[in-house]
């Protein structure tokens, strides 16, 4: 009984699907009709009057544009043996009208929405033993919407399902026979279906307006979210520029998935901590993803100095800062091993590629812009009040079992004056006094672009000024300059671009940290000011000299920090294809970064009580500069059904910092500060580091009627980071796809999904983000000017260890990502999972041994 009535069912279900499918064919029928009614009747709406005799063609295409508003495209090469054109034509309809134009014409037209399309006739065929072999193949070009043709682009024939793929000036060759569908794909265009109505095609792709077929940037190479196999979170440079944000990086906070953006400041250079997917390393430093711009590594945060800086406690700060977000494209962020392993140890920790805007063809444009601003903190901390502040802290003393220190005890200190000596009944929110003020913003941009099919162009600068929202004398400006220049041969064969900038930042600071001081300081601190306008030390009259209770932290705002930086970067690409697919290509750029840094800390910050106080001077001058050279081939090839893509290169990097450090103290008056000469105390420090590293990479990609999709990649890194016979480590990476929306069986279920992946990935890398020289011992100065017997002191850094080795970092990732409603609706969702082996970190030693540690891999 349950059998027969699950069969009943079963046939109610199949009756009812058939006469479903009936009513959507029919229904189908009716929208492909009234389609083609529709175009029908827009080609014969169009009417032509034209008298002539012995006109060439060109002019008969000038009277179609004219009175139809129809553009014909045809290659000029086809109208060298047409004939002259004689036609007496009133009121005619657009169709009659072309059907005696080209009667005797070696030419036929297809007519696509506003377009005409020409093409050669196919001849009829002439019995011999040459033609057995077939057809002659078909020819054709494939281009954008401004002309441009697209390199790379596949052909799909659906009735031989063969393909081949355009080269450099968009050409292609393919076997087919009249009324063959050719099915023309590209990344980050619509697809497009053409009759083969003649011995060549000429095609022009739209730009798809579905996010999924947004062009992705990854490791060297170009995909779309619809085809990759990685885990990769594309923003774009119209998003970012919309952020009142002086570094691009705080413009990604809350659009890429898994990363964390924290400032160490609120200044708009300060440095700026980056963790993608987590902490990898036992040093966070070490877990910062690594930064590409336009191809060209860059390091994130910079030393400036080793005192307070304008990086706030600030020996650090961010080079991105440089970067105008006005000008940047679009900012991609690589996460799984699939995405970042071609990077090998670089991108163990991820990887972030900023794309800069470069000259499109066209006519000459020119943009300005001017913004005006306030920057002012909106959200501040919730901190208890004084009466819960004071009972807090006596119920850490007694929880630790001390004596809670009140009025009457006997020993007052800097750890007790909120309970012994200052006035409980006070209170002041920290905040509102360190950064509760407004800071103005200005900045000017503009910018001059375009270009045509062989040479694009564009220059910008900007000029911006900013004060900070905390008190004392604040002000950052910066200037910077960007151009780029790309072109290509006639034939499209050969192809360069240069892209260079330069920027300078600019500005003062206080040494105070008082971002921190704000939620650590006692709520019944003393004033700021005292009665007379003076700053008020709170002086504790039971004490030598009437000693300060606290250290002001408005001293710290007599403590001046005056920083310089100057930024140069600059690439250069060339690229020829050598035969059909097979492209060699080369990018080669420079990188340098100037920065000086002058701290002064006069005696007149200190409490006056301090009688001994003299005054000190820093002078920092550092210089970090990169040069990279990357060359690649590439090549791909139709087989069968799908596409195959393969790549090889290597990278090559030389990277040098130094620095020079002038330390002056003693000064017994604010007015020599400026003078290193008047220091009764001077100390020298000068440091120059080096770093090479180089690698050789491949990868190979299949894809299988954009429906089964596979990425293979492999590296092999070398470091001089480490130790004889420990230079060298091997990492890859294994990612898949299966677009399973594309098979029938799926599409027949729903209609409202339209877009179904299914993608997997695993891979490892290494990291080797440790600094130099640690395999070796090495030695410093002595920070005091004490000698032993005349001679200078050094000690030591570390012990040597030229055994250590590459970290591991092992990525596993598998995903799901959905499309509803023609991708109106996107959904993801992925499981990953990060392991990390033979982390290096430093060991501590015994002080017996002669050295307080030693840089090894941690079991």
């Amino acid at each position: 009984m349950k059998l027969t009535k699950t069969a009943g069912n079963s046939c109610q279900t199949t009756d009812r699907f058939n006469t479903q499918l009936l009513r959507v064919m029919r229904l189908t029928a009716i929208i492909l009709l009234a389609g083609c009614l529709q175009v029908a009747a827009k080609v014969n709406s169009q009417t032509i009057t034209f008298s002539a005799k012995n006109a060439d063609l060109q002019s008969v295409f000038q009277v179609i544009k004219k009175q139809t508003g129809f553009t014909v495209a045809v290659k000029k090469a086809y109208l060298q043996r047409t004939e002259p054109v004689n036609i007496e034509a009133v009121n005619m309809p657009l169709e009659e009208f072309l059907s005696t134009v080209f009667k005797d014409q070696p030419l036929t037209y297809n007519i696509e929405e506003q377009t005409i399309f020409l093409n050669k006739k196919l001849t009829s065929p002439v019995i011999t033993e040459k033609l057995e072999a077939g057809p002659p193949p078909v020819t054709g070009v494939v281009k954008d919407s401004t002309g441009m043709p697209l390199n790379g682009a596949t052909v799909y024939n659906t009735r031989t399902k063969k393909s081949v793929q355009t080269n450099v000036k968009g050409e292609f060759q393919i076997e087919g026979e009249l009324n063959d569908i050719l099915v023309l794909s590209y990344v980050g265009f619509e697809n497009q279906n053409i009759k083969i109505t003649g011995n060549s095609v000429f095609a022009i792709l739209k730009a798809s307006t579905s996010p999924l077929d947004e062009v992705q940037i990854k490791a060297y190479g170009t995909t779309s979210r619809r085809l990759n196999t990685g885990s990769i979170t594309t923003i774009k440079g119209d998003d970012i520029a919309l952020q009142p944000v002086t570094n691009p990086l705080m413009a990604l906070q809350g659009r890429a998935p898994n990363l964390v953006i924290s400032p160490t400041s609120g200044l708009p250079n300060g440095a700026v901590n980056l963790q993608l997917r987590g902490q990898n390393s036992l040093s966070s430093i070490k877990s910062e993803p690594l930064i590409i711009v336009d191809g060209i590594p860059f390091q994130n945060n910079l030393s400036i100095g080793t005192f307070g800086s304008f990086g706030v406690i600030g020996d650090r700060m961010s080079a991105l800062s440089f970067l105008n977000v006005k000008e940047i494209e679009q900012v991609d962020v690589l996460a799984d091993a699939d995405a970042t392993s071609i990077y090998g140890s670089r991108g163990a920790n991820g990887v972030i590629l900023i794309t800069t805007r470069k000259g499109k063809a066209g006519k000459g444009r020119v943009n300005v812009g001017l913004s005006t601003g306030v920057s002012k903190v909106t959200k501040r901390l919730e901190l208890l009040s004084t009466e819960d502040y004071i009972r807090l802290r006596k119920d850490a003393y007694a929880s630790n079992g001390q004596a809670v220190p009140d009025k009457s005890s006997a020993i007052k200190d800097f750890s007790n004056y909120d309970l012994t000596v200052w006035d409980q009944s006070r209170y002041t929110d920290w905040q509102k006094v360190f950064f509760g003020s407004s800071a103005p913003t200005f900045e000017a941009d503009a910018s001059v672009s375009g270009g045509n099919s062989g040479v694009q162009y564009l220059v910008s600068g900007i000029y911006g000024t900013q004060k900070f929202v905390f008190p004392g004398t604040n002000k950052y400006e910066r200037t910077g300059i960007n151009f780029s220049i790309n072109g290509a041969s006639a034939n499209r064969k050969l192809k360069a671009g240069l892209n260079a900038s330069y920027a300078t930042n600019n500005g003062v600071s206080s040494m105070g940290d008082l971002t921190a001081l704000a939620v650590k300081l006692a709520p019944n601190a003393p004033a700021i000011y005292d009665a007379n306008g003076l700053l008020n030390w709170e002086p504790d009259v039971n004490t030598p000299n009437n000693q300060g209770t606290w250290d002001n932290p408005y001293a710290a705002l007599l403590r001046t920090s005056t920083t310089s930086n100057n930024n140069l970067r600059g690439a250069i690409e060339l690229s020829y294809e050598i035969i059909n697919n097979l492209i060699i290509k080369a990018t080669a750029g420079y990188s340098e970064v100037r920065t000086s840094n002058t701290a002064l800390t006069p005696i007149a910050s200190y409490d006056p009580a301090m009688t001994s106080a003299t005054g000190t001077s820093l002078n920092t001058n550092t210089l970090a500069k990169s040069v990279t050279f990357d060359p690649q081939l590439t090549y791909n090839l139709n087989i069968g059904r799908g596409t195959l893509s393969a790549l090889i290169g290597a990278s090559i990097q030389s990277q040098e910092s130094q620095s020079l450090t002038i330390f002056g103290a003693g000064y017994t008056s604010d007015a020599l500060l400026q003078s290193i000469s008047q220091a009764p105390i001077k100390q020298i420090f000068n440091n120059t580091t080096e770093y090479k590293y180089n690698a050789a990479f491949g990868r190979i990609n299949y894809n299988w009627e954009n429906k089964y999709i596979i990425n293979l990649s492999a590296r092999r890194d070398g470091s001089s980071r480490f130790g004889p016979g420990e230079q060298f480590g091997n990492f890859g990476s294994a990612g898949a796809a299966w677009i399973f929306s594309e098979e029938n069986f799926v599409k027949q279920l729903s209609k409202a999904l339209s877009f179904g992946k299914l993608r997997f990935s695993y891979g490892t890398s290494g990291n080797d983000n440790i600094g130099d020289y640690r395999y070796l011992e090495l030695y410093e100065g002595f920070p005091d000017p004490n000698t032993y017997q005349g001679q200078t002191l050094v000690r030591s850094m570390g012990a040597a260890n030229p055994d250590y080795h590459w970290e591991s970092v092992k990525k596993i990732e598998a995903a799901l990502e959905l499309g509803f409603f023609k991708d109106r609706l996107i959904l993801s969702g992925a499981y990953w999972q990060t392991r990390c082996f033979d982390q290096i970190g430093l060991l501590t030693l015994p002080a017996t041994s002669g050295a307080n540690n030693v840089t090894s891999n941690q079991d």
